[in-house]
């Protein structure tokens, strides 16, 4: 705030104390002390009115006066209010106040309670200006922050700047007023106002870093950097600031406080800070900018694009050091930049030519790369000496063949050679130079002098150049023969002599073009051909080809049985073999549609592949052409259709597959079920059992009679619920259908059917007991007794006895298992009393007894 309105708010607020005692005192000597208001008036000779009216100036004018010294005092530059001075000018009033009400008050210097009133008037009355400033300051703020929040900044710059009057130390206030300034574009005021705040240490990371950018944006680059560098201390981790903070140290050219900033706070293992002070330390030309290449390389890792760039701009600076060349370029090779590593290496060699480790380093580069002329100088340089090592010598004899030097090629592996005969290396390069060379003699002679040198794990490459080497001698003996024959075609005998070699080192290929041209022109040599290739597939190993000739050459003259023989040698030469041999029956029926074996071939083909419809379609096609030479295909029709869910052409040929092979046990059980998913449970009933006769221990068999049994029950009830559907009085079928719900353990509709039968008198004793039956099954036991109580026991009709007799004992030992000892033993006593020979009855008598 302005120094000298400083002063003059203290000044006027001194003349304002004074003028209010002043007048204090005066109000309370005209008011409060006898006659002295008559003799001021007589003095002043002006009326009462008047006086009023002069008294009535006084006190606006000490009013106003202590307006103008408030407002002097209102600065939002301020950092506090003068609270002590604010007193002092409310007290002012509170005196002219304090000698008014004094003067009028009766007694008011004497009386005690008069006394402290006054005092109390005059000490706490210039504390409202406090309340007041307080209430004002609250409240703006609170429309302030308010404002600013609905994003309404002027106002809220307007209020925050009122606040600031009544609380100008106020932190909360002056930053948004500050931030208001800042949104409002009022930089060098927002400036002003943050700049309180930090001249008062009341900062925290929003004034700075605001402030710090009010400042950049200004230009004022130094009060910026103490911004962030407070900043920094109090967020050291903040990586942001460290940039901001180095980036304005370098921009003014301060590259000592942007390292040591860098150094103090910067993370070594941050690639940006290393790369950073690497680049410092590089401008001041530093020593610590070459370590730090490769601090940057460690923490960067592949592809090391900053890392290398670092190492690019050291060499520009530093070309011929040795350290630096050899870092980049390891570097540089770890990612497969092969080019920039290749020029390190070799400015290494160039500087320091003795260092054979960098020579190989290239060499095993050059050779990846398989540029071989740039192998030479270094195999030159490393194979000096009486003695060169053997590795190098192989590999400079493979780079002057691939430069096609042969000569000079020739002349380093003969003296290769010469020194080291037992490494099958040079006599196998020696016969790669003289095979180039079109010398197949020499170049055989060696290949077998380094076949015999050679370990088995290493014969795979002789073996390629052993074989070329003979192929081009073949082939030059071939052109030979050819000459010959040229000069005399009509020499059949060259012309097989021809076909033999070629077969002979597996060119069967031009074997067989050869045989296509003599056939051409000499069809009456077919038989002589077909022999002659006879024996050449007997003679020689791979002959595929041939055996497809021969094979046609069959086709045509329509010998099937011969043509589908070498098919099947075909197919056991060839990788393939289904796809052979259904090639050539299919060739035979296009031809041929009636042949059998080609038809029965190519079922058992589809068989085989899973594929049971083309199955069924050939070998249906044999049956209808022949089925006697058939039959043996009936067992694969019948699991075919069978598999394919075709059960009525299933159920046909399983007949006939037991028929013709009456002992295959399988059969009967899988057309049992063919049987069944036709729902003819008889018949399934019949071959099941004419198979048990085959293995009467087989589990599997009963089991499936007995389910058949069971579903051809289960159908027979389904037919008498029918009849009784239509006849419902119908006492066998009840009888008859409530049998078979005991069998199905459906005791509750099994005693329906009972009680409707037993309505019948004939059949009433047999449905009443098989009643109680079920009844104790169901644990009925009261009513089973009841039940059986109606039951008689008469020898006039000998089958409903025996019946009744079972029914009786079966009871009893239901009875007997269910703990009822004394029950039991009376079922068997009845029975007992018929006939006491039934089965056990006496000895479980005598056990209950």
């Amino acid at each position: 705030m302005s120094k000298l309105r400083d002063r003059l708010f203290t000044i006027l607020t001194g003349i304002n104390l004074l003028l209010g005692v002043g007048l204090g005192v005066i109000y309370f000597a005209i008011w409060g002390m006898a006659g002295v208001e008559e003799r001021v008036d007589k003095y002043l000779e002006v009326g009462g009115e008047r006086f009023w009216f002069w008294m009535s100036v006084v006190v606006a004018c000490s009013v106003v006066l202590f307006v103008a010294v408030y407002l002097l005092s209102l600065d939002v530059h301020r950092k506090q209010r003068p609270r002590t001075r604010l007193y002092l000018l409310g007290l002012g009033l509170s005196a002219q106040a304090t000698g008014f009400i004094a003067g009028n008050l009766g007694n008011a210097v004497y009386a005690v309670e008069y006394m402290l009133l006054s005092v109390a008037i005059l000490v706490v009355g210039p504390l409202v200006i406090f309340g007041f400033e307080f209430v004002a300051g609250r409240v703006l703020y609170g429309a302030g922050r308010l404002f600013y929040q609905l994003v309404r900044v002027r106002l809220a710059a307007r209020l925050l700047h009122g606040s600031l009057w009544f609380d100008p130390g106020a932190p909360a206030t002056r930053r948004y007023y500050g931030l208001a300034l800042v949104q409002l574009g009022r930089a060098p005021e927002a400036i002003g106002a943050f700049r309180t705040l930090f001249d008062a240490g009341v900062v925290d990371d929003e004034i700075l870093r605001t402030l710090g950018s009010l400042y950049k944006q200004q230009g004022e680059t130094q009060s910026a950097i103490a911004c962030y560098a407070r900043l920094l201390e109090l967020n050291p981790k903040d990586r942001s600031l460290l940039q901001d903070l180095t980036e304005m140290y370098e921009a003014s050219g301060q590259a000592d406080q942007a390292i040591a900033v860098l150094v103090q706070h910067g993370d070594q293992q941050n690639l940006n800070d290393l790369v950073r002070l690497q680049k410092l330390y590089y401008q001041r030309e530093d020593a610590k900018a070459k370590e730090l290449c490769g601090a940057i390389a460690r923490c960067e890792g592949p592809p090391y694009a900053q890392a290398l760039m670092c190492y690019r701009e050291m060499l520009l600076r530093h070309p011929h050091d040795i350290e630096l060349l050899e870092q980049a370029a390891r570097h540089c090779l770890e990612v497969r930049h092969h080019e920039e590593a290749t020029g390190y290496l070799e400015r290494i060699v160039n500087e320091v030519p003795e260092r054979e480790d960098i020579r190989e380093q290239l060499l095993a580069i050059y050779r990846d790369q398989a540029k071989y002329e740039k192998m030479v100088p270094h195999l030159n340089f490393l194979l000096q000496g009486e003695k060169p090592n053997a590795e190098l010598l192989s590999e400079y004899g493979e780079v002057l063949e691939q430069n096609n030097e042969f000569d000079e090629a020739l002349r380093w592996m003969q003296r290769a050679k010469d020194l080291y005969p037992l490494d099958y290396r040079f006599s196998y390069r020696l016969a790669s130079l003289q095979y180039e060379l079109k010398d197949y003699e020499a170049a055989q002679r060696e290949i077998t002098a380094a076949l015999a040198l050679v370990d088995d794990s290493e014969r795979s490459q002789l073996t390629v150049l052993h074989r070329k080497i003979n192929g081009a001698i073949l082939n030059r003996e071939l052109q030979a023969i050819e000459q010959e024959i040229a000069k005399d075609p009509g020499n059949l005998a060259l012309r097989f002599q021809l076909i033999e070699k070629l077969t002979a080192n597996a060119y069967v290929e031009r074997a067989a073009m050869e045989l296509d041209n003599l056939l051409y022109k000499n069809p009456e040599l077919k038989g002589q051909a077909m022999e002659q290739l006879s024996e050449l597939i007997v003679k020689y190993d791979r002959t595929f080809l041939l055996l497809n000739y021969l094979a046609d050459l069959y086709l045509k003259d329509r010998n099937w049985d011969k043509v589908l023989d070498f098919y099947r040698i075909m197919a056991q030469q060839s990788l393939h073999p289904t796809e052979i041999l259904r090639e050539g029956c299919r060739k035979i029926l296009k031809i041929s549609p009636t042949y059998l074996p080609a038809i029965k071939t190519l079922g058992q083909l589809m068989k085989e592949s899973g594929d049971l419809q083309g199955m069924i379609e050939y070998y249906t096609r044999g049956i209808e052409l022949d089925a006697a030479q058939m039959g043996d295909v009936v067992q694969d029709l019948f699991d075919a259709y069978y598999s394919l869910k075709q059960y009525e052409k299933a159920a046909e040929l399983g007949a006939e597959a037991i028929e013709r092979d009456p002992y295959h046990l399988d059969s009967y059980k899988k057309l049992a079920r063919t049987y069944e998913h036709l729902r003819r449970y008889r018949d399934a009933l019949l071959i099941l059992d004419r198979a048990k006769r085959l293995d009467t221990q087989d589990r599997e068999l009963y089991e499936l009679m007995k389910k058949m049994d069971r579903q051809l029950k289960e159908e027979r009830a389904l037919e008498l619920r029918d009849l009784l559907d239509r006849e419902p009085d119908n006492a066998e079928y009840h009888v008859e259908l409530a049998d078979l719900y005991s069998i199905f353990g459906r005791y509750t509709e099994a005693i329906l059917h009972y009680q409707k039968a037993g309505q019948q008198a004939l059949l009433a004793n047999i449905c009443k007991a098989k009643l109680a039956w079920c009844l104790a099954k169901k644990g009925m036991n009261d009513m089973a007794e009841e039940s059986l109580a109606e039951v008689k026991l008469t020898i006039d009709d000998p089958d409903e006895l025996a019946a009744v007799k079972n029914i009786m004992y079966d009871i009893g030992f239901l009875y007997e298992e269910a703990r009822m000892p004394s029950k039991a033993l009376r079922m068997y006593k009845r029975v007992f009393r018929i006939d006491a020979g039934f089965r056990d009855v006496v000895e479980r008598i005598e056990r209950l007894s």
